[in-house]
């Protein structure tokens, strides 16, 4: 975008528009802006030139909300899987973990990380922390473990579900963002499910991302043509 971000907003909330299409001019204008801003400097200018494209027909942006969702048992369950781990049994105690603002959103390897580190940090191991911000114990007869953070699942079929309920022209080369937003769907991050990252999703879009907005997480899905 030549322009800034600030000066065509401007220009939109000085036209004629109704209050309703400025609004989602702004906000397609503000998810263009976000996007294109996280990707790495090797492949942004490929999206540059698409958002040079006309407007509103090589992005279509979606919100992917998970706020009807239940927190994820998959990151829940996993704090079971904490006990085996520790060096013996003297371990009883109720384990209270703050966790540090997370830049990326949790996958199988990087839940695997937190597991890990978790149980270090109950064993009193000298690492480098860095989903670990602070731990509390309370004493108990049991192990249980406790994770301030919100988490939601993302799953294959929440992405399918936004896909398939979108029509597009076989003949077109548009864009498909799904946006993951965690104040929209009431979290503090999400877990990616590892089928999403597996499968290769039938579509009628050139290319379909996730994308995180605060997070400015990118992730492009494997597609091919329907």
């Amino acid at each position: 975008m030549d322009q800034g971000i600030g000066e065509l907003i401007d220009s939109i909330e000085s036209g004629k528009l109704s209050t309703s299409d400025k609004e989602k001019k702004i906000q397609h204008l503000t998810y263009l802006w976000k996007f294109s801003d996280s990707f790495s400097a090797d492949s942004k200018n490929e999206v540059v030139l698409k958002i040079q494209e006309p407007e509103d027909t090589a992005i279509i942006f979606r919100d992917l909300d998970l706020s009807e969702k239940e927190k994820s048992p998959v990151f829940k369950n996993s704090c079971a899987t904490i006990a085996p781990l520790l060096n013996n049994t003297s371990k009883e105690g109720l384990y209270y973990f703050h966790l540090h603002k997370q830049s990326r959103n949790f996958n199988k390897l990087s839940l695997h990380d937190l597991q890990t580190e978790l149980a270090s940090s109950i064993n009193g191991k000298m690492i480098s922390y860095q989903y670990v911000k602070k731990i509390i114990k309370i004493p108990q007869e049991s192990i249980e473990i406790c994770i301030d953070s919100i988490v939601k699942e993302c799953t294959k079929e929440d992405v399918l579900l936004v896909i398939n309920d979108i029509s597009t022209n076989k003949q077109d080369k548009k864009w498909l963002v799904l946006i993951l937003d965690n104040l929209q769907s009431k979290c503090d991050s999400f877990y990616i499910e590892d089928a999403i990252l597996s499968t290769a999703f039938s579509c009628k879009f050139e290319k379909v991302f996730l994308f995180d907005y605060y997070k400015s997480e990118v992730i492009e899905l494997t597609t091919y043509a329907k």
